[in-house]
């Protein structure tokens, strides 16, 4: 089953390089600054703070420039977060808002493996970063 999601996720990931690699979509940052009707602007910042961490992950398992990835999503996201961020009135809630923030820029700065880290290290590193992330969230939900 283990080895079925890694594969499934390389595959994924693969694509999504493939996409992010145009030069029509700007290392696929494009895609993310389109807001559906309906979305507020702080769902919006909800629903595509994880796609900088897939686009720059295949960007990595694609031979992609990983650097150019993490450099657009992390412009992206800051614009995302400080529209997000205008909308929400409690401190406290605004506060929660930052903190996931910092932890979803922590994860796509966090995509590349260290020199001498061991790929067992990396996962478990990026698991802990999304499990924050996800955490993070909640707290902000509870602030709102």
């Amino acid at each position: 089953m283990c080895r079925f999601m890694v594969l499934l996720m390389s595959v994924a990931c693969l694509a999504l390089a493939g996409l992010a690699n145009s030069a029509e979509n700007d290392f696929g940052v494009a895609a993310m600054a389109t807001r559906k009707e309906g979305d507020s602007l702080l769902g919006h910042y909800r629903k595509n703070i994880e796609s900088p961490w897939f686009m720059c992950t295949a960007a990595r398992i694609a031979g992609k420039d990983v650097a150019g990835y993490v450099n657009a999503h992390k412009a992206a996201l800051k614009e995302q977060y400080a529209a997000a961020a205008k909308t929400i009135k409690k401190p406290a809630a605004k506060a929660a808002l930052k903190e996931h923030f910092v932890q979803a820029m922590s994860l796509v700065e966090g995509v590349e493996p260290g020199i001498s880290e061991a790929r067992i290290d990396y996962d478990r590193r990026q698991t802990d970063n999304k499990e924050n992330l996800k955490k993070a969230w909640t707290r902000v939900e509870i602030e709102l």
